[in-house]
């Protein structure tokens, strides 16, 4: 054993032999009850709400960063219909695809929400039977204040579909009945 060891040990039995019994060295020294559980729970919640606040934060952050408008698949799909479109149509043997069936096909790839107005009247006139074409088409022409042009198709419209409210409201709008 080491010489500070041994004098510490000295001590200590000095310390013990001088004190009456029940009482500690220094009456300024007393024991401390044990801490409370209580605030453990307390950390452990705020803990768990510090972490939701920076997982909500990490969130909007990933919300706010910029994105393509159009997602790579839907500038593909966009890239395709249109080489499509130029193409000449290639009759197809044993398809099943009719003259009518592709008017209709034609029609609805000639048609775009944002197309022009032309574009929109030549799909119409190629698939006369689509209610949603001619319905757009009339809805066109009226927003630019052409309801002479309008009438034609909101009235085709409602001959497909008589109980239709909106190719009467195209209709009451331009001044028809």
């Amino acid at each position: 054993m080491s010489i500070i060891n041994k004098m510490l040990q000295d001590l200590d039995r000095r310390h013990a032999r001088s004190a009456p019994p029940g009482q500690t060295l220094h009456p300024e020294v007393h024991a401390v009850r044990a801490a409370r559980g209580s605030s453990e729970w307390f950390w452990r919640i705020v803990a768990g709400l510090m972490l939701a606040a920076a997982v909500w934060t990490l969130w909007v952050v990933y919300q706010l960063q910029p994105r393509s408008i159009a997602t790579e698949l839907a500038e593909r799909a966009a890239e395709t219909s249109r080489r499509r479109a130029t193409m000449a149509p290639v009759p197809a043997v044993g398809t099943g695809l009719g003259w009518s069936g592709w008017r209709q096909v034609r029609a609805m790839s000639v048609i775009s929400i944002w197309g022009r107005l032309d574009s929109r009247a030549e799909a119409a006139a190629l698939d006369p039977g689509s209610y949603r074409i001619q319905v757009l088409v009339a809805n066109s022409f009226r927003r630019r204040g052409r309801c002479k042009d309008a009438v034609p198709f909101a009235r085709q419209a409602a001959h497909l579909f008589p109980d239709a409210a909106e190719p009467r409201s195209i209709l009451r709008a331009c001044g028809q009945r």
